[in-house]
């Protein structure tokens, strides 16, 4: 037995281009955001927001809520072949419903999975209905006619779903990307100092430093700012703190290549191998101890006259203290300032899990909101902080471990 004829299921138009079109959607609510919002506001609160909007939810088939209407019966018209008219007859109809969680659009397009012989069947906002129909109905029959139709379904929706899940995990870093470029372009529109990066002198050649599916309402609320208008701040530029970065991260090399005499430093003789290394590519504006905030960092970059990079040295000793280390950083950066350093001397040779274990902390610090894409460098991990006392202003934090146990 079959069901009498519904709506061809999965075969309305294409869901793999139905997701691109709904991440060209958040693209263009990007672009139709307010400048001085975007601009003042949390990247990752503005694109957690339109990744919630723009994500996708694939049907699941609830099986174990299935229901029935009370059977009617009627009468029909058939063709008769051996009398060559159309004859009347008795009929008995079923409808079962099927409850599904999900959006409707899903059975209207084709997954990338698929066969040329799509299940039908009525589909409601969230419901399928299939009308079976027999002169005498037979339970083991309908049965049988059903389940063949819910599994053809099933298949179809299990590709849908996978197709879904990977546009939901996506969406994210597309909203990220266009929120950045968004940012990049109005800066440059308004020819600030801000958007251009600082003017970083760098000697000519310093020497190797030997140390549309259908938009439904998000589930979170609109990001709001109460800063007012953009104002121009001074900022490191990217390729300034990534050079940074990179200087801190060669100091530390050179001193795990001699760990019994790094061991014999103190933390602050340390920091003072990284601010000499600093000091010959920005041209002696990187200062130690300074005070910064609610206390004294470590090393502070400075130019001319404005804090543009901050960076805290620790020797490890527990998470406990790691912990505390992360919340003294914080406290050192005052508001305009978003690039910071972490640098982590590590004393035992169980370095994978010390460096494990102060992951771990990062990641689950009130004040972290993500992770970022690992860079190149492998001696490096890095995150976004949001500031304390600032939920819209975000931290760039490279977390730097330098192991200095001696080999036995």
């Amino acid at each position: 037995m079959l069901p009498r004829m519904g709506n061809l299921l999965f075969s309305g138009g294409e869901l793999d281009e139905a997701l691109r079109s709904t991440k060209a959607a958040l693209v263009r609510d990007v672009e139709k955001w307010d400048p001085d919002e975007l601009l003042t506001q949390s990247e990752s609160e503005i694109a957690a927001f339109l990744a919630d909007k723009h994500s996708v939810r694939a049907p699941v088939l609830r099986r174990d809520a299935i229901y029935a209407d009370e059977p009617r019966d009627g009468k029909r018209s058939i063709s008769d072949d051996f009398f060559g008219r159309d004859v009347e007859v008795s009929v008995s109809t079923l409808r079962i419903h099927v409850p599904y969680d999900g959006e409707k659009v899903f059975f209207s397009l084709r997954p990338n999975q698929f066969t040329f012989n799509p299940p039908r069947a009525r589909v409601g906002a969230d419901v399928l209905t299939f009308e079976f129909e027999d002169r005498e109905l037979n339970g083991e029959k309908i049965k049988a006619a059903l389940d063949r139709q819910l599994d053809s379904i099933d298949k179809y929706l299990a590709a849908s779903r996978q197709m879904a899940e990977q546009h939901n995990e996506s969406i994210l870093n597309a909203a990220l990307s266009a929120i950045q470029a968004r940012k990049e372009r109005l800066l440059a529109d308004r020819a600030t100092v801000a958007g251009l990066g600082i003017p970083v002198r760098r000697r000519g050649d310093p020497p190797a430093v030997a140390v549309p599916v259908k938009t439904r309402p998000p589930r979170i609320e609109r990001p709001r700012s109460a800063l007012g208008p953009y104002e121009p701040e001074w900022v490191l530029s990217e390729s300034d703190y990534e050079e940074a970065v990179r200087i801190i991260i060669n100091a530390g090399v050179q001193m795990e290549r001699s760990p019994s005499t790094t061991l014999q430093l103190d933390e602050e003789e340390r920091r003072d191998l990284i601010l000499i290394a600093l000091n010959a590519v920005f041209e002696g504006q990187a200062g130690g101890e300074v005070f910064n905030g609610s206390g004294k960092t470590d090393i502070l970059l400075r130019v001319e006259n404005r804090n543009v990079f901050i960076a805290e040295c620790k020797i490890w000793r527990g998470q406990k203290g790691f912990g505390a280390a992360i919340d003294q950083l914080l406290g050192y950066l005052v508001w305009r300032d978003t690039k910071a350093a972490l640098v982590l001397f590590i004393e035992t040779r169980k370095a994978t899990q010390t460096v494990r274990r102060a992951l771990d902390v990062l990641k689950e610090h009130p004040n972290c909101v993500r992770t970022v894409a690992s860079s190149e460098d492998a001696g490096r991990s890095d995150f976004i902080f949001k500031s304390t006392g600032d939920d819209a202003r975000e931290i760039r934090l490279a977390f730097i471990p330098v192991v200095v146990a001696s080999p036995e």
